[in-house]
This record gives structure tokens, C-alpha cells and sequence, in this order.
């Protein structure tokens, strides 16, 4: 009937201690690209696609942001991406790592209880090699992506870490008044 439920994947215990937090972070692992480009099932496939459905459950144990930019989040290409976006607009989570263009903003800022908070949200690659190699200027864009061409060129400069470089991100990014 096109309807999934997921609440039973989320215990009751652990629904009770995150809708006792001011705000709730997760990791969204999937793409949510609608059913014209295929569900998946985890247990055989790499490659990712979710009902939109599972974001009710989301919403319900308390989920306030997610993160987007991970190995999954082209999965189901640019399309898929940008589909995922719309939905968690559509179900009013807040969410970083992955954009719909480049003039949309990299960083989450939020502030509570009087303290300004920044979220970034970084992958290291895609679900396959192959694709880390044959993304366009514009695809790279969409996605906050350690390009594995950006490490070498830092390390090249020092021998810096990846905890460095992302530090060098950070500087970049963040406004001074921010930092």
C-alpha cells in the first residue's frame, strides 16, 4: 500500500531520552529520492533509497537536525540529493552537509539558551570509487566533500592531518565574529 512504518525500529527507551533534549542530531544514511527511482533493501544493496515515511519516525523520537554529507548521499545522483532536501524541508528538519546549489549555505547556524552554535557536515567520499573520480565542478558543489585531490595538496604543503585540514576548513568558513 506504498505505507511503511518505522516506529518500531525506534525502542521506547531511547524515543523517551531524545524527546527529553533541547535539540537532536542524527546522521541520515540514506537518500530519500521518492519511489520513481527505487526503494532499496539495506540487507542486499549498497546503494541507497528510503521511503520518505521513515522521516515520520524521525520526527517522532525527536530528531531536530540531520546531517547529510556521508558516503550514501548520492546514492541516487543529484536528483536524489535534491529530492532528499525537499523532503526534509517539507518535514521541517533542519539539516547540513549536502545543498541543492552553491549559493546555499554550508554551515547550520542555531543558537540556545544564549550560545551560538555552528554544524558542519563532511564526507570523505562516496558509496563508490569510481564516482569520487568522475564528479563534475558542478556536482562537487552540492555536497561538503574532502576531496582526496584537496588532501594531497595539503599534505604536499606540511604533512598536515586531516584534523588540520579541517581546522583550515573551519578558519575558512566560519565568520571571525563566529570564532
Amino acid at each position: 500500500d506504498d505505507v511503511y512504518d518505522y516506529s518500531e525500529s525506534f525502542h521506547s527507551s531511547i524515543k523517551n531520552y531524545l524527546l527529553s533534549s533541547d535539540y537532536v542530531i542524527g546522521n541520515l544514511e540514506t537518500p530519500i529520492a521518492g519511489k520513481d527511482v527505487n526503494y532499496t533493501n539495506p540487507s542486499v544493496a549498497s546503494v541507497f533509497n528510503t521511503p520518505k515515511d521513515f522521516l515520520i519516525s524521525l520526527k517522532d523520537i525527536g530528531i531536530s537536525m540531520l546531517t547529510t554529507a556521508n558516503n550514501h548521499a548520492l546514492d541516487r545522483g543529484i536528483y536524489g540529493l535534491c529530492k532528499t532536501l525537499d523532503y526534509l524541508d517539507e518535514f521541517e528538519f533542519d539539516h547540513t552537509g549536502t545543498r541543492r546549489s552553491a549559493s546555499e549555505e554550508k554551515i547550520l547556524y542555531k543558537s540556545f539558551h544564549g550560545l551560538r552554535f555552528a554544524f558542519l557536515s563532511y564526507t570523505y567520499g562516496m558509496n563508490t570509487q569510481w564516482l569520487n573520480c568522475d564528479l563534475s565542478a558542478n556536482e562537487v558543489l552540492h555536497i561538503n566533500f574532502f576531496r582526496d585531490i584537496d588532501l594531497c595538496q595539503f599534505k604536499r604543503e606540511g604533512n598536515y592531518t586531516i584534523t588540520q585540514h579541517f581546522k583550515k576548513i573551519l578558519y575558512n568558513l566560519l565568520p571571525s565574529a563566529f570564532i
